[in-house]
């Protein structure tokens, strides 16, 4: 039987096409006195649109978190789906080559789909221009629940990086989303490379004290090679402190790791780890960490006091395996201190083994020197209760956890809380939360959050949902053998469609007199759902496998 997973975070509404593709100039020249303030999506995309900062040294400071999920409906692609987002910096000519500053933000629900396309990401070139002195950051930044869709050289975060030894990308996560390329493409990264391949590594670029557990899937497409949990291929990068724990699913390629696809010409792994399920049937040079370290010559890549699991990757072997080098270890043995302690790690400033978060693994410290927040897992709205707007959420683990402040907005920017829910304070238990909202009116559109707050008083937000009251139950789906079977309350459906991963649509029907619709599905795989009511509108995306 098939196992359908609904993924949390995609907003149900028509929220999608309450948005368009405005540049806003944001405050601030772009000097290291006085950055740019990027503190909404239009700020943002101000950014994608202005190529002349993208190579001006210029400093980007990031005021607030921002919801991209409007960029789903960006840009028809002509075929009834949408491109989304623009990269900032996509092409040789013209990287970023400046300063962003997440300043402990987030992006959430930023949504590509450009599977034709090179350099794909937030960010899709990043490196020098003209001087092997020239430095550019990204930093203390987190992406959430990003649908990103590439050709060569994707990833959530850069699509390419062709950078010099003053390129630094540090204290960045990326969760609870979806990367899917035809090579060179990783959960944070895509390409990683350094502008010269002379061996010794003085030249990479560097990666570190980041992770990500997006989930990396190999489109069909191009030549299914380089796939990563954090890089597709760190190829001339140096990656340190850091870990993945997403799944990578390749059938059909090769050089596929847990962390990275490969580190061929004196690419460095250093105090890393992975987790991740790594399905790669059919695939050659595939690795619970690394899949190939092997370049030309004396350039082969290195490794140093890495770890994989053996037991989640379903990999018992990887390049460059041995002690001292790329070591698997049981799952007991990944949330063992000692285990990282024998290897010279450093478990006081950078690293922490704390059985109330991350599952029990190693997690990484921020540049404040606290632990990166409360694992949130699943944030989900109900917009069809007759008792009002019901929220809910889990967390896998919580650290020092006081409580819950559940916040709302009817325009998505100004929001007020409306309620507190104590937490669990410290837990590696999964606990599942609900919020009735009873104080809303018919038909308007809510947009939530959640800021969850500390003992010692640091807070942090979850990515932004959406939900229309209309008063009643308007759409349900059921899960069946060979498809999705739909239901409406006291109305009827007005039409449906669905499309796969790359825009392409597989359904499409116009409805008249019924409350019921069956829309078959005949394999595994990424799709969207659009079902139109006479009162609602209900969008999904939706992962089957």
């Amino acid at each position: 039987m098939k196992k359908y997973i609904l993924l949390i975070g995609i907003f149900l509404t028509l929220n999608s096409y309450l948005f368009s593709q405005t540049a806003t100039a944001p405050n601030g020249d772009g000097s290291s006195g006085n950055p740019y303030q990027i503190a909404s999506l239009e700020n943002l995309y101000w950014v994608a649109t202005n190529s002349n900062v993208w190579n001006d040294n210029a400093y980007f400071l990031q005021t607030a978190d921002i919801d991209a999920s409007g960029t789903s409906s960006w840009f028809s692609n002509g075929a009834g789906g949408y491109f989304g987002w623009y990269p900032i910096g996509s092409d040789t000519v013209t990287k970023f080559n400046g300063y962003y500053d997440g300043n402990n933000h987030t992006i959430s629900g930023l949504y590509i789909n450009r599977p034709a396309a090179v350099n794909v990401g937030l960010f899709g070139h990043v490196g020098h221009v003209s001087s092997v002195t020239e430095a550019n950051t990204i930093e203390n930044l987190g992406l959430i629940n990003t649908t990103i869709i590439g050709g060569r050289g994707t990833g959530a975060l850069i699509g390419r990086i062709t950078g010099n030894a003053n390129t630094l990308i540090q204290y960045v996560y990326v969760v609870d989303g979806d990367v899917t390329g035809n090579g060179a493409t990783g959960g944070v990264i895509g390409s990683f490379n350094s502008y010269r391949e002379t061996p010794g590594g003085t030249d990479n670029p560097i990666f570190q004290n980041s992770y990500s557990n997006n989930s990396v899937t190999y489109s069909g497409l191009g030549a299914g090679d380089k796939f990563g949990g954090l890089a597709g291929c760190s190829q001339k990068g140096t990656i340190k402190n850091s870990y993945a724990r997403g799944t990578i699913t390749v059938d059909g390629g090769q050089r596929i790791g847990g962390l990275a696809g490969c580190i061929d010409y004196r690419g460095e792994l250093v105090n890393s780890y992975s987790t991740g399920l790594v399905s790669a049937p059919n695939s050659t040079l595939v690795g619970g960490f690394i899949g190939n370290t092997a370049g030309a010559g004396s350039n082969d890549g290195v490794v140093a006091n890495s770890f994989w699991d053996t037991e989640t990757s379903g990999q018992a072997t990887s390049a460059a395996e041995g002690v001292g080098e790329a070591e698997g270890k049981t799952t007991a043995e990944m949330k063992t201190e000692a285990t990282f302690l024998g290897a010279g790690w450093d478990m006081t400033n950078i690293w922490d083994v704390n059985i109330s978060n991350n599952n029990g693994y190693p997690l990484l410290y921020g540049n404040n020197n606290n632990y990166l927040p409360v694992e949130l897992s699943d944030f989900i709205v109900s917009d069809y209760s007759s008792e009002g707007i019901k929220l809910y959420w889990k967390t896998a683990s919580e650290v020092n956890n006081e409580n819950f402040l559940i916040q709302r907005s009817v325009d998505g920017k100004q929001f007020t809380t409306i309620g507190k829910i104590a937490g669990h304070g410290n837990s590696s238990y999964i606990h599942t939360y609900l919020f009735v909202d009873k104080e809303v009116s018919p038909h308007t559109i809510y947009y939530y959050r959640l800021q969850q707050v500390d003992y010692n008083g640091d807070f942090s937000y979850s990515s932004v949902v959406s939900a229309f009251f209309s008063h009643k139950e308007s759409i349900i789906t059921e899960f069946v053998h060979g498809g999705i079977f739909l239901s409406a309350f006291d109305e009827e459906i007005e039409h449906v469609s669905m499309y796969n991963a790359f825009g392409q649509r597989l359904f499409n029907r116009n409805c008249s007199y019924t409350n019921q619709v069956f829309v078959p599905i005949s394999k595994n795989g990424i799709y969207v759902l659009i079902v139109k009511s006479k009162s609602s509108y209900l969008q999904k995306k939706l992962i089957i496998n």
